[in-house]
């Protein structure tokens, strides 16, 4: 049966808008509504469909791993990977481990997450060099850019341009939560769609019964 990847994509990009739009829209309407889709605090609403578009990568990568999707290099230990990294992304926005880095090591977090996610990224895209990964590649590869944009880039840009004005602040908030989650929808869309044409590939070369009775 295949994956209606395409409506998959399109509501889960909705719902990313729509996170980034009530961020703005509920600013005046008090502060208590307004904590329920702050994009600059956790434990609500964005950090729940961030954490959940995490968590839908690192199972739609366990579940290419079960398929024995050989078409990445080092590809047996290539999807477990990508599931452990999405795994732990996802983790890390529920539990807020990136702020309790910037507890303990006295730094700011993203001084210590940059050279991680530079490793991984380089990485990921050796192991999608291969000729059969276009497609793969441009989503994943591409998800990654984006998702680092917005997680590290705008972080940065607002630690290195402390005290900007209240309302500037709110679209780099937006910017980076959205920057975060669009990057992971992407990388979403190119294993859903790299599982819809494995089971495609599947299906066809199943034996077919040719006995009538």
């Amino acid at each position: 049966m295949p994956i209606p990847v395409r409506k998959w994509v399109t509501v889960l990009l909705i719902g990313v808008a729509l996170v980034v739009v009530m961020h703005f829209a509920t600013i005046k309407i008090s502060p208590f509504v307004h904590s329920f889709f702050d994009l600059d605090r956790e434990q609500n609403v964005p950090t729940w469909y961030s954490s959940a578009l995490l968590l839908a990568v690192a199972i739609s990568a366990l579940v290419l791993a079960t398929l024995r999707d050989a078409t990445p290099r080092w590809s047996r230990g290539f999807w477990p990977t990508l599931a452990l990294g999405y795994a732990w992304l996802s983790l890390d926005e529920t539990a807020w481990l990136h702020e309790q880095i910037d507890g303990l090591l006295l730094i700011k977090w993203t001084w210590f997450y940059a050279p991680i996610a530079l490793v991984f990224f380089v990485v990921i895209a050796y192991c999608l060099s291969g000729p059969d990964t276009k497609m793969l590649r441009r989503w994943v590869v591409g998800g990654l850019l984006v998702y680092a944009l917005g997680g590290i880039g705008m972080e940065l840009v607002n630690y290195l341009l402390i005290g900007l004005p209240r309302y500037l602040r709110h679209f780099q908030y937006a910017a980076e939560e959205g920057l975060e989650m669009l990057g992971t929808v992407m990388v979403l869309t190119g294993l859903l769609l790299r599982i819809d044409q494995l089971g495609h590939e599947r299906s066809v070369a199943l034996p077919k019964d040719s006995s009538p009775d």
